[in-house]
């Protein structure tokens, strides 16, 4: 009995250390340049990045330890690789379906891409499509940014097309294609008044699709106003209204209603907005929280199996943010992310991956090599010092004007091409940790000083080489000035132990206005 009891212990203990191990955080990177672009979870309780590389694309496969599967390269036959990848999606055969485009040098023009990899990494089809009439017209710069698949396996993406590097005159694109990558159907939308740029596409009830994007006002030079489209399953309009004055990031579909998120023309102003299935508006939440400025805003919407929502944003500036919120639209918890977040995927077991890239920027970042880092945390978002916990997030309810959408008509259909691609081997690098931060003023004219242990529990010891005044100050993960004091010899402690473990940074200032800046890791 005693041996039996000693073995469930042993059992126990050792399922609950195989649990903690398998969370991590790791950075990636390469010895040119890895700048992340997607990522999707995997079959394996694993994860997908796709990160442009100084060749082409890398695509990487991770199993649920953060162990390298394979990593390999994705260029072109012949002529300079110029991929760009918006998002990628696990199928419903355990492959990876990479959609956003490609510059065709037989075309000579961007065209909208996707790219089918087998479990091995390996093609399984790749397709490209462009306009029909109106490439004629100059308009033939395409592009896919949201795709979802369904049940017959096929699958239904939206894009723009228009002027390439324009805002003006882009179009709504919208297509099938079947499981071997073959168009079904095709629709171009145009606007009379906007300028429309679609953003995600999610499946509705009775096999019907939602786009949500954001409508650029070409009278009045302005992008902040959104739509959101209903439409059948071979792309015909049901329905297309107006968002006045938000101009919309993302939106998910959970518990029977849409949820958006948001910006303003207002840099403090953040929202989060819920509709019912046919766009009316149901309640419209303002939050105050700068979550970047203009242009480098991107706001996103996970949603939670516990009927929760994720709100996160994109943001390379000291850290990002996410926030946990019920259906109703309530603060539940946040938490500051070391990571310029770009992906939050719930997992299998009800935690989730953070993916996002590095390194965070300071004062100003004098050398920059692209990190792309992952987090694996919990259900309760535990995993380490890259996630630190977060200050409230209080909503204000405000009113919203919902339009109805009546100049959107199609005005084309698509054609496929192709691109001769190969994929080869790549290596990469990582380590454990967090992605780097970058900071200071002048690299020939810093201070030069020490600072150990790092991390700590809390208490850091400072030492320069010549005494000299300094105005130390320790600042949180959003800039918020923690404590300040002054250091005159050759060294001087910090004491942050009564701070919660996490990621923390110091400025040092002399007297002449050199400056030194870095982070302090505190774990009790």
């Amino acid at each position: 009995m005693k041996a039996l009891v000693l073995l469930v212990i042993t059992a126990l203990i050792s399922t609950a250390t195989f649990s903690q191990d398998s969370l991590y955080s790791k950075v990636f990177y390469d010895l040119q340049s890895l700048e992340g672009e997607a990522s999707c979870l995997s079959y394996h309780d694993g994860i997908l990045l796709i990160s442009k590389d100084y060749e082409g694309t890398n695509i990487m496969l991770l199993d649920s330890l953060g162990g390298e599967i394979w990593s390999k390269n994705l260029t072109y036959v012949n002529g300079l690789p110029d991929f760009h990848f918006n998002q990628a999606i696990q199928t419903l055969d355990s492959c990876f379906l990479l959609v956003g485009h490609a510059y065709n040098h037989n075309d000579s023009r961007y065209e909208g891409y996707l790219a089918k990899l087998n479990q091995s990494g390996d093609t399984v089809w790749t397709r490209t499509f462009t306009t029909n009439g109106l490439a004629a017209m100059q308009y033939d710069a395409a592009d896919i940014y949201s795709i979802v698949q369904q049940s017959d396996s096929s699958f239904v993406f939206a894009g723009t097309a228009g002027t390439p590097g324009e805002d003006l005159d882009q179009r709504m694109i919208i297509g099938k294609v079947d499981f071997n990558g073959e168009l079904v159907w095709s629709n171009v939308y145009e606007s009379s008044v906007y300028s429309v740029k679609p953003r995600k596409i999610v499946s509705g009830t009775d096999d019907t699709y939602f786009i949500t994007g954001q409508l650029y006002d070409e009278v009045a030079s302005d992008f902040h106003n959104g739509f959101l489209t209903e439409m059948t399953e071979s792309g015909d309009l049901i329905w297309a209204k107006t968002i006045l004055n938000l101009k919309v990031h993302d939106f998910v579909l959970q518990d029977s209603a849409l949820f958006f998120t948001a910006e303003s023309d207002q840099l403090q102003e953040t929202f989060l907005f819920k509709t019912d299935l046919s766009g009316n508006a149901i309640w419209n939440n303002v939050y105050d929280w700068f979550s970047g400025s203009p242009d480098e805003k991107s706001l996103h919407l996970t949603a939670l199996s516990d009927h929760h929502l994720l709100m996160y944003n994109h943001n390379q500036y000291g850290s990002a943010a996410m926030f946990k919120v019920d259906t109703a639209g309530n603060f539940v918890e946040s938490n500051d992310l070391f990571i310029g977040t770009k992906n939050i995927f719930e997992r299998a077991n009800k935690g989730i991956y953070i993916v996002g890239i590095g390194p965070l920027i300071g004062v100003r970042a004098d050398i920059y090599q692209p990190q792309v880092g992952v987090i694996k945390t919990d259900s309760l978002f535990q995993q380490s010092i890259c996630i630190n916990p977060g200050s409230p997030l209080d909503g204000l309810l405000m009113p919203m004007m919902i339009d109805t959408l009546n100049s959107l008509l199609i005005t084309d259909t698509l054609i496929p091409r192709s691109i001769e691609i190969s994929i080869n081997s790549y290596t990469t690098y990582n380590f454990d940790g967090c992605v780097s931060y970058l900071g200071g003023l002048d690299e020939a004219n810093t201070l030069i000083f020490s600072v150990y242990p790092n991390s700590s529990n809390g208490i850091f010891n400072m030492e320069q080489e010549a005494p000299e005044a300094l105005e130390i100050s320790i600042f949180d993960s959003n800039g918020k000035v923690i404590t300040q004091q002054k250091m005159n010899n050759y060294s001087s402690t910090i004491d942050l132990s009564q701070q919660a473990d996490g990621i923390y940074f110091y400025k040092a200032v002399s007297s002449d206005n050199r400056m030194k800046t870095g982070k302090l890791i505190v774990v009790k």
